[in-house]
């Protein structure tokens, strides 16, 4: 029973060590070329300057989460791909202060609340990355760490690596277990 319990434990540890791989993978080539990662639907984006203090201060890690753009309101805060030249097409996160339809397209003017004007370019609904639905403690702490080399190296890849090694060192005891037990029979 020790056993089976011992190789669950450890397949699901693999499993979760891969999708982590692959999550951590799918953002690095996401963020190379400009692109937010969603998962299901969900995006976390890091706030970057005080715009939208005090409700999210620099350094907040929000949600979005993807939807229509004619769900949307005055007064919902949004994550979008900024049409100012000066801001490359990075994401913003403001606040929605008019909704423009002209020929079934949805244009959005925004604003950062400490902000003193409006955004100078409107927001075409195909720019929409999502409405922000929250914030996380959690992933503003990861998102610190993200920033800095040491303690990423210390607190991500140091405990990644060596839950990597304790696993292929326990499959290598296994099968030289399991080795030895087909000899002795």
């Amino acid at each position: 029973m020790k056993k089976a319990i011992s190789t669950v434990l450890s397949v699901i540890t693999v499993v979760v060590v891969a999708l982590l791989a692959i999550l951590i993978v799918m953002v690095s080539i996401n963020a190379k070329h400009g692109k937010v990662t969603s998962l299901f639907g969900y995006s976390f984006l890091m706030v970057q300057t005080g715009s939208m203090e005090p409700v999210y201060p620099q350094n907040t890690a929000i949600i979005a989460k993807r939807v229509d753009a004619a769900t949307l309101k005055e007064g919902d805060v949004i994550s979008f791909y900024s049409s100012d030249p000066t801001l490359k097409r990075n994401v913003v996160t403001h606040r929605i202060k008019e909704i423009k339809t002209e020929d079934s397209s949805i244009r959005f003017v925004t604003k950062g609340d400490a902000n003193v004007l409006e955004d100078q370019y409107d927001v075409p609904a195909a720019d929409l990355v999502g409405r922000v639905v929250g914030k996380s403690k959690v992933f503003s702490l990861l998102g610190r760490v993200k920033q800095d080399p040491k303690l990423f190296f210390l607190l991500i890849i140091l405990p990644i690596s060596a839950l990597i090694t304790w696993e292929i060192v326990g499959f290598s005891k296994k099968a030289k277990a399991t080795d030895h037990e087909k000899k002795d029979t």
